[in-house]
């Protein structure tokens, strides 16, 4: 698959957000409906995050006023963000996308979203050549 078929197929997918061109990334975030009400999940190139603080988990609106559009430059190390914690996400040289139990479980998500997450991690990392801008 050529790198702008596999564009497309992700940009294809359903997003609250995505911000992706063949030549860069600029983050992506879905929603998901969990225990916890709904809660928003921001993408990068290497895994799923959520991001939380004292009120609760941010929803998709949150992460892209509060994370993405003052933190851009910092997407591909989410981590120097205070309040993002990994839910998803893919070791280097690995193919199997590795999800945080405890966490899906704290937060309810079904066993159908933790798939749907994988698989966007699992596109989004093949997505290797592109750039963070």
């Amino acid at each position: 698959m050529t790198l702008k078929q596999k564009v497309t197929k992700i940009k294809e997918l359903e997003w609250d957000l995505i911000k992706l061109t063949t030549s860069s990334f600029k983050g992506a975030v879905k929603s998901y409906e969990t225990s916890q009400g709904k809660i928003g999940v921001l993408f990068n190139l290497y895994g799923a995050y959520v991001v939380s603080d004292e009120n609760g988990y941010f929803s998709a609106n949150d992460i892209v006023e509060f994370i993405l559009k003052p933190y851009q430059q910092y997407l591909n190390e989410p981590t120097l963000i205070e309040g993002v914690i990994f839910l998803a996400w893919c070791d280097e040289g690995e193919e199997e996308i590795v999800f945080d139990e405890e966490l899906q479980k704290l937060l309810g998500i079904n066993e159908n979203d933790v798939e749907d997450i994988k698989g966007r991690v699992k596109l989004l990392n093949s997505l290797n050549d592109i750039e963070y801008v």
